[in-house]
């Protein structure tokens, strides 16, 4: 009987941990290395030639410090053909970059490059977005500024449809584990006395 319960609860923590790797292998991968952004340095060409939508997004400083893009979250349209302008006018170089790997291939790499000063007109880059609901992240590829909080999204359509997480799972994990804490001492008692 002791044999059965060690192996039941041992069984239960094998499972748990099984449901928990495969939630964390099913989540999107998302790089960024340093590599990554450096791997980008010719600009790239406009993606479409005939812009539906025109965006604009500036750099911008933080009242704490740090680095952002303003806005950081832009909502376009399924298959649209945007025109996104830059501009800079903080004090020092920056980069507008999309990576196809980090964004499940839905859109090809982006990579341009605003310095100092920039105005709307002379700085442009045309994205082509896929025919689907999602979140495209887009940050600047200088080292160190992407850390220092220069991200930001497309909303694609509706952005991204669900997680891929099931939150049955979490609970399951959750109880498991909780039944797993509270059995031990049991299972302690038996083996001693």
């Amino acid at each position: 009987m002791k044999l059965r319960i060690v192996s039941l609860l041992v069984a239960i923590v094998m499972i748990a941990g099984i449901v928990g790797t495969v939630q964390a292998s099913t989540q999107p991968a998302t790089t960024t290395s340093t590599h990554l952004n450096q791997t980008m340095t010719k600009i790239t060409p406009d993606q479409c030639s005939n812009p539906e939508t025109t965006v604009n997004i500036s750099t911008a400083q933080t009242s704490d410090g740090g680095l952002a893009f303003s806005p950081s979250t832009i909502h376009v349209n399924k298959s649209e053909c945007v025109q996104v302008r830059l501009l800079n006018p903080l004090g020092q170089d920056h980069d507008f970059d999309i990576r196809k790997a980090e964004n499940n291939g839905l859109v090809n790499d982006v990579h341009n490059e605003f310095p100092l000063n920039s105005t709307w007109t002379n700085v442009t880059t045309t994205i082509q977005f896929p025919s689907q609901d999602a979140a495209i992240t887009w940050f600047c590829g200088i080292p160190g500024h992407r850390a220092a909080g220069m991200e930001g999204q497309f909303i694609v359509g509706a952005g991204p449809t669900s997680s891929s997480k099931t939150p049955g799972f979490e609970l399951f994990t959750a109880a498991t584990a909780l039944f797993a804490i509270v059995a031990i001492p049991v299972v302690r008692r038996k083996f001693v006395n």
